[in-house]
């Protein structure tokens, strides 16, 4: 909770990528962003905001409780 009254919401996508290509790297299982359909990866594009920020529509999208939750995510999209 942030100053009186206020509070935070926090999400999280992992996108890498690869040779112009994307992968979402919070799918199940090791190498799973690389062993979707060619039709699921084709999905997959980086868009401009309205506020001029990005996003990646379709991506896996995690919301976060804590720190803890963070660093794990960020350990399971390194583990090749």
């Amino acid at each position: 909770m942030g100053a009186q009254g206020t509070s935070y919401l926090l999400s999280i996508s992992i996108i890498e990528i690869y040779q112009e290509k994307l992968a979402d790297l919070l799918t199940d299982g090791p190498d799973a962003a690389w062993n979707r359909t060619a039709a699921q990866n084709a999905g997959l594009e980086v868009k401009l905001t309205p506020t001029g920020g990005y996003t990646v529509p379709g991506a896996t999208k995690i919301v976060l409780r804590d720190i803890n939750d963070a660093l794990r995510l960020l350990q399971v999209s390194l583990t090749p």
